[in-house]
């Protein structure tokens, strides 16, 4: 199925949830407009977080720290296992999806579809995800104060996704 036909079918779908909830004379309207008014809330409670997250990447990127820390991590990484080649991406992935995109596009453009750094970073954008992102935009909405041991934890497992996608990129290369 195509996303045309699928967005298409929203309307309607939407038009006989309405008509099933009035048949069962359920308060629709008010159910719906209350679920509205309360993302709308947490859209406003999430915003100045994802500014946050947006200008500390937009500088993080213009300075040129990511460029000098990926060739920091080099020697490093390659004594590890992991290609040099997707460095970039290992380095934006917890923090901007976009960002991570852009460096698994470069790293597919750079070393060709049927390369071992492929292989590894398309691993690794399979099974990691933005953590930073996650943890910030999750914990703002539902106003946790004491999330003392998620950071570390979502840090491990990023790590571990990508020596293991590494691993696997060596393994089934």
């Amino acid at each position: 199925m195509t996303a045309e036909f699928i967005s298409s079918l929203a309307a309607p779908v939407i038009v006989i949830i309405f008509c099933i909830c009035l048949m069962r004379r359920r308060e629709s309207y008010s159910s719906f407009v209350t679920g509205a008014h309360d993302g709308l809330k947490t859209a406003l409670n999430v915003f100045p977080v994802m500014t946050m997250l947006l200008v500390s990447l937009s500088l993080f990127e213009a300075s040129g720290a990511a460029v000098g820390l990926s060739s920091l991590l080099s020697p490093i990484c390659v004594k590890l296992g992991i290609p040099e080649g997707i460095i970039p991406l290992i380095i934006t992935r917890p923090f901007s999806g976009s960002a991570s995109t852009a460096a698994y596009a470069s790293v597919l453009s750079e070393y060709g579809a049927d390369s071992i750094e492929s292989f590894a970073a398309s691993i690794i954008m399979g099974s990691g995800d933005t953590l930073v992102y996650v943890i910030s935009v999750y914990y703002s909405a539902v106003k946790v104060k004491k999330a003392g041991h998620v950071f570390p934890i979502s840090v491990f497992v990023a790590l571990f996704a990508v020596f293991f996608g590494c691993t696997l990129a060596r393994i089934f290369y």
